[in-house]
């Protein structure tokens, strides 16, 4: 895999979680739902997922350096995991928020209503 196959599925990643979490289908992955939507939000997304990327990386930075600390102590590692578990939390958050302010841009629950 490259690396530019490997940054494109990084990048569309979130997209497809949101996609299969409001359809509560697994047919939601395919690019023929989630890529019109793309392109409807690609600005507000592309920050998402910056903001995605600056918050996630010092929190796995934090947890790398976790496990390589010469010290033990159950409540180190406790600790790094809770922090990326919360930042991750909070991403989730933000990409639900992502959806309620752009769900009529989007186009996924025209025809539930």
């Amino acid at each position: 895999m490259t690396v530019a196959g490997l940054l494109v599925s990084l990048f569309l990643a979130p997209i497809h979680v949101l996609a299969v979490g409001m359809a509560e289908d697994i047919g939601a992955l395919s690019p023929m739902v989630t890529l019109p939507a793309l392109t409807r939000i690609l600005l507000p997304y592309t920050v998402l997922c910056l903001v995605a990327v600056l918050t996630l990386t010092p929190a796995g930075v934090a947890l790398y350096f976790t496990y390589r600390a010469p010290w033990p102590g159950l409540l180190r590692t406790f600790g790094a995991h809770l922090l990326l578990v919360y930042v991750l939390t909070a991403l989730a958050r933000a990409l639900g928020m992502l959806h309620f302010a752009h769900a009529d841009r989007m186009g996924w629950l025209r025809d539930a209503e």
